[in-house]
């Protein structure tokens, strides 16, 4: 999911959380995989700081976030 178009500032970081969590449950329940990229410093920070950056896979950009293969999702 990029995050770069989105005008987060409108967003708590909290409730962005609580929306991206539920997202999250939905997607692996699918066999899928979250991966965010674009985030901005704060949010970034925020995640880091509340340990959350252990259950959400983050990248720079888009393009990282394509090559990736994180947990061996993009071998299936």
């Amino acid at each position: 999911m990029d995050l770069k178009e989105l005008e987060l500032e409108k967003f708590e970081p909290i409730a962005l959380l609580g929306v991206l969590k539920g997202m999250r449950k939905e997607i692996d329940l699918l066999g899928g995989c979250l991966k965010l990229c674009s985030l901005k410093l704060e949010i970034l920070n925020y995640f880091k700081e509340n340990r959350m950056d252990q259950f959400f896979k983050i990248y720079d950009d888009e393009e990282g976030a394509k090559k990736s293969e994180w947990r061996n999702y993009g071998k299936r």
